[in-house]
Parts: structure tokens; sequence; C-alpha cells
């Protein structure tokens, strides 16, 4: 059966949130967010300010890949091979490149560790090598379950459930000023349950008023996750305070994060791509985007990628503004490059695998 044609506005959102999740941890490896509770925050420079600004702009991708995956999989019939599908992916660069590395004599983690090292690359789930595949692979397990009880349930039965579940994991976490002890910060597979059932409650019944508004509330969003951490910076810097809270707006629960992935959605949601050549290579480039993340975040690359592009754009360490930017805007492409590349090759070989094992099955069955 041929498979059902991607939807190019909703892939063009995937293809900018992965970029985003680039920017992300170019923020943190490059050390430009301010430190909570660090006197020298009281005095943020421009690039401290413009690295807030894009956090805040960027914080809300996590999000928005869940909601996509809502969304789109709220009709759609249980696929539990697409778990075993999305496993094999993770193992082929959790073990791959290691093994790439270790032919050209280059550490990595098996090496310096032993069997703790060993265990990362195969056992990626178990051991958390990449946290977000991990709580999607559970997500993917729950799917059907949770299409399924959606399906024989009254709206407002529906309604009722996020509502509860809205206040427990992300509404009481943003205004409580201190850690509660079952906040993960939305690093966590019942997070991911709760976005993609909202995909899913947009998918059914949506609601008017943020589907035309949904620019707004995606910038009204960033703003005040901007002046919240911008703030509480400050206040920490000074006071020795609220170190902890400063943090929060960062959270992928908090709520600020979840009404800006919402707002996005629905400004690429309102926003179909035309049939053409465009819309042919966002495809190309959502489908394979996911490979983006499983190589610059695989444990043997991501303590690696910023430091060598850092060393060879800015060799004498002057990290002026625009140096910075330069650096921020190749670590995207590079890795994004890469990271599409990698995917793409590493479709070519499953499709390649795969009709090898139809043949020997075909052959098998024939000489029975």
């Amino acid at each position: 059966m041929a498979e059902k044609k991607r939807l190019a506005n909703i892939e063009y959102l995937r293809v900018i949130a992965m970029a985003m999740v680039v920017v992300l941890h170019f923020m943190t490896k490059s050390g430009s967010l301010p430190e909570a509770g660090n006197e020298a925050a009281g005095y943020l420079t421009g690039q401290n300010i413009l690295a807030l600004l894009l956090e805040s702009l960027c914080i809300v991708a996590v999000d928005v890949y869940v909601l996509i995956s809502g969304y789109l999989g709220a009709d759609r019939e249980p696929r539990p091979q697409k778990a075993a599908a999305f496993l094999l992916r993770i193992w082929f660069y959790s073990l791959l490149i290691p093994l790439v590395l270790t032919v050209f004599s280059v550490p990595t983690k098996a090496g310096e560790q032993g069997i703790y090292g060993l265990v990362q690359y195969f056992l990626p789930i178990e051991s958390e090598t990449y946290w977000f595949a991990t709580c999607y692979l559970f997500l993917l397990l729950l799917m059907p379950l949770c299409n399924l009880a959606v399906k024989h349930m009254e709206k407002k039965t529906f309604e009722t459930i996020m509502l509860f579940f809205f206040i427990i994991s992300s509404l009481i976490k943003s205004i409580c000023p201190v850690r509660l002890p079952a906040d993960r910060f939305g690093y966590d597979a019942l997070w991911f349950v709760f976005v993609y059932l909202l995909g899913v409650y947009l998918r059914k019944y949506g609601t008017a008023a943020w589907e035309k508004r949904g620019g707004l509330l995606y910038r009204g969003s960033v703003l005040l996750i901007f002046f919240m951490e911008f703030v509480l910076q400050l206040f920490s810097a000074r006071t020795g305070a609220l170190t902890y809270y400063a943090s929060v707006p960062f959270h992928y629960n908090f709520v600020f994060c979840l009404t800006g992935a919402v707002g996005l959605f629905y400004v690429f949601l309102r926003k179909p791509v035309a049939e053409g050549k465009k819309a042919d290579v966002i495809r190309f480039l959502g489908r394979y985007s996911f490979g983006v993340y499983l190589f610059h975040e695989h444990p043997d690359i991501r303590d690696r990628w910023y430091p060598l592009i850092d060393r060879v754009m800015d060799p004498y360490g002057k990290n002026s503004l625009i140096l910075w930017l330069l650096k921020l805007i190749v670590s995207v492409l590079l890795i994004y490059g890469i990271g599409i590349f990698l995917d793409f090759a590493r479709d070519k070989i499953f499709i390649f695998a795969g009709s090898c094992i139809r043949n020997i099955r075909e052959k098998k069955g024939a000489a029975r």
C-alpha cells in the first residue's frame, strides 16, 4: 500500500522544531545562558539577553513535536510495529556511531567507561541515552490505548480529565516557587501523554479562539517567558533568592511553553504549503529530521560538536556577538545537514535490508 502523503505545512513545522532543538542545545553547550543566582547574571551582556530571547522562542520545540504526533495520530489505526521500527532507528545510531569512531581511533564512552559505556549503546531506552527517544517510545506504545480511550469517551469527560492533568502537571508547578518532588520539568513520558492527548483533542474538537489567534498566542507566550526569565535572572542574581524558580520558564511543562507550542502549531496549520518542489523538499527534510537529534545527541557526539566548531571558528577565544551568531548559524546548518544525510542513508539501508528479508521469506515459502 502506498504511503499516505505527508502534510507539507506540518512537516515544515517539524523541520523548524528540530532546528529549534539544535538552537536550544547550542545555548547550553556554549554557556550562553546566564546562571541563576550568579552575581554576574545581575549584569547581563547583550549575548546573554539575545540567548534568553532565542531560548524563549525555541523552548516550545519539544511540545510542538509531541503535539504533531497527537494531531496526526488521532485517527490512525494502531501500529505496534511502529514502536519496533523506532527502536531499530535508535539502535542504528547508538551502535553505529561508536563503531565508526573506533575505526578512526576516536575515544568513545565504551573505551572510557567500559561496561557502563556499552550499556548506553545496547540499552538506549533503559539507560536514557536519548531522553526524548525514551519518553517517545513509551508514548508510541501507549498511543493505541489513548486513541481507544478517547474514541469511547464523551467530550465533557475528556475535557475534565485533561483539565485535571493540566493543573497537576503544569499549572501548579508553573506558580510554585520551590521544586516539587514529582515534577520532571516535562522530561517524562507522562507529560508526553498529556501533550499527545492535547493534540488529539485539537484534531477532534479544535478551538476556534486558539486557531484564529495562533500567532498572537505564540508571540505572547514567548514574550511572557522572556520577560519572566529576564526579571527572575536579575532578581536571583542580586538577592540570591528564587534561583530554582528562575529556571522554571524554560521547563517544557511550564504553562506558557505549552500555550506557545499550541500557538505555533496553529500558525503552521492554517498556512498550507502549495504543492510543488518546495513542498517535496519540506517533506523530505521532515521525514528525516529526527535523525538530526539522534546524531548530535549521541553520547559520543553531544559534548564534542560545539567545542569543535568553537575551536575552528574562534581559535583565539574572542567570542564576540557577531562571531557567536555565526557559530550558531553554522552549528544549526552543519548539524542539520549531517543529520539529514545520515538518516537518509539509514532509511535506504533499512529499505534494502527489508527487501532482502522479504525475498528470503518468499524463497522459503516457494520451497515448501
